[in-house]
């Protein structure tokens, strides 16, 4: 399913767009049924306690070459949800949540649950960026209300139904997300000269055997992959981290991403991203932030810190009615959270 890497392009895209020189055409296209806000209900609360304890604990972890769970067969409708407000916790910190739909049908407007989703932490004042996986299989209450998958959210109310639960089940306070379709990924990738990456022997072969035939070398060492080999290496999970490290991938092709474009950017390249950024992503971030973003993030050397949520032994692998998934602390997960965010 070509999904896995379309978030990690997200940021770029919307961060380039200012030095493509086309912001107010842009923006207006990007924002075309952005998710607005609204007052957050008295009884919805940050949730209290800190996981679902009617889930049985998995006697063994689930096999990292079986299929992928949470994949949906086509796209499903749902009820748009608005944002509920929530007051920023930190004036030099901005949190954008970058989410990849599974959807198949190669639009913005599409349905389906969220493959990918990224946390953007920008801190202004210390200059760093945090990126934090977010484990689509993570068992959490959706929406405060009921218990579920975490990529399910987004199945449940879009964007605002995902920001939502991930604000109620980590006392966070994000307002601000960017969503995109995986069909585009390819042309992405490509667009901007492909991505060279350190393979290890193992993902090699995994690439190798998902395109039928020996396109690289069986070896330890760096790649140019174009834009199918690069979204085959950010699917990888054949190895015994499974999904873990599908992330870590996604996290280490971000950086990458950012580097290039920071050293190796001219004009052709970024007005061919932006044009498919138009087309295809949807945020609801303002012109002024796009502006204020783009001028820090492009033109300071910033230092990019890696984590997926949840975090080392704030977990264990549950069965849910024969499926597996991952049993989570929130309160734990929500301390940890705050203190790279925050530096509580």
């Amino acid at each position: 399913m070509k999904t896995a890497l379309k978030v990690l392009l997200i940021v770029v895209l919307v961060l380039l767009l200012a030095a493509a020189g086309i912001v107010w055409y842009a923006v207006s296209k990007m924002q075309d049924g952005a998710v607005g806000t609204v007052e957050r209900p008295e009884n919805l609360e940050v949730i209290d306690g800190n996981r679902d304890t009617s889930l049985e604990p998995a006697e063994a972890e689930p096999d990292p070459a079986a299929e992928e769970p949470g994949e949906s067969d086509g796209d499903e409708p749902y009820e748009e949800q608005l944002i509920y407000e929530v007051d920023r916790k930190d004036s030099d910190v901005v949190n954008i949540l970058l989410i990849g739909t599974d959807s198949r049908s190669g639009n913005k407007e599409a349905t389906g649950r969220s493959d990918s989703m990224m946390l953007v932490s920008y801190n202004s004042k210390n200059g760093t960026i945090k990126l934090v996986s977010l484990m689509r299989d993570s068992w959490v209450k959706i929406n405060g209300t009921r218990w579920g998958r975490l990529n399910t959210a987004f199945n449940s109310g879009g964007a605002g139904s995902l920001i939502n639960t991930v604000n109620l089940c980590f006392d966070l306070d994000v307002q601000y997300y960017a969503a995109v379709s995986f069909s585009v990924f390819e042309e992405l990738i490509d667009q901007i000269g492909g991505v060279t990456v350190n393979l290890t022997k193992q993902e090699a072969s995994f690439i190798n055997g998902k395109m039928g035939r020996r396109v690289l070398e069986p070896k330890d060492g760096p790649v140019l992959l174009d834009g199918e080999l690069a979204l085959w290496y950010a699917r990888c999970r054949a190895d015994s981290d499974g999904d873990f490290s599908r992330t870590a991938r996604q996290r280490h092709l971000m950086e990458l991403l950012y580097q290039s474009m920071k050293t190796d950017a001219n004009l052709k390249k970024l007005s061919g991203i932006a044009s498919y950024a138009v087309e295809n992503v949807t945020t609801n971030l303002s012109l002024d932030m796009m502006l204020q973003l783009g001028t820090s993030v492009l033109t300071s050397d910033m230092t990019i810190e890696s984590y997926h949520l949840p975090f080392d032994g704030t977990w264990h692998y549950a069965d849910k009615d024969g499926a597996s998934v991952l049993s989570i602390d929130l309160e734990a997960n929500a301390a940890e959270l705050h203190r790279i965010l925050y530096g509580e």
